[in-house]
């Protein structure tokens, strides 16, 4: 079993990661935006892993991921002067993924992934200063590759990597966009 929480530059995460039956692997995530738009996240995944010649690791994991998000802002430039904005959404979060990892030796570990992602938000409302602009559902997908560096012994471990997505969601009011790069720092522990 392991737990990983980590800060991130939009935010803050916490994993788990356990193997019932050797090469079986369930993972589930949290995420919560400190960010002016209020964002929380949560997922879970079921895979596939392998070690070879006790270097090398192979992972692939399918999951599902729920979350929510809101945001209110208020506009001043030079041609809008104090228009309010409201926007909120629930979405889900479809994804494969595969991770491929090399310990350089006992006390160092990288590793790459892949990941493809389909995503629907729902119940999507965008209002200007109380009336309301849409109501709707709009579909998104794309990729994100990653990257994370682990060292430390035994039990206990830092790590620190980073996410850049290409996304492509078809959001008519640009009002959900993802942001591309995520780089965060944190800390493994294994029981």
């Amino acid at each position: 079993m392991q737990f990983s929480p980590s800060l991130s530059i939009y935010g803050g995460s916490v994993g788990c990661a356990f193997s019932p039956v050797k090469h079986l692997g369930i993972n589930a995530n949290a995420w919560q935006a400190f960010t002016k738009a209020k964002l929380g996240y949560g997922e879970l995944a079921l895979g596939y892993y392998h070690g070879f010649h006790n270097q090398l690791n192979f992972e692939v994991y399918g999951g599902y991921g729920r979350g929510a998000s809101s945001m209110n802002d208020t506009i001043n430039n030079f041609f809008l002067r104090g228009d309010y904005y409201h926007g909120k959404g629930d979405f889900n979060n479809y994804f494969i993924q595969c991770n491929f990892g090399v310990d350089l030796d006992s006390s160092v570990f990288v590793a790459a992934g892949a990941r493809y992602v389909v995503m629907d938000y729902m119940a999507s409302v965008i209002q200007k200063n109380g009336v309301t602009h849409y109501d709707a559902s709009f579909p998104g997908k794309g990729l994100e590759f990653s990257g994370l560096m682990r060292i430390g012994k035994r039990h206990i471990f830092g790590q620190c990597g980073g996410t850049i997505s290409f996304m492509r969601v078809d959001d008519p009011a640009d009002m959900f966009r993802l942001s591309p790069l995520q780089i965060f720092v944190g800390m493994l522990i294994k029981f």
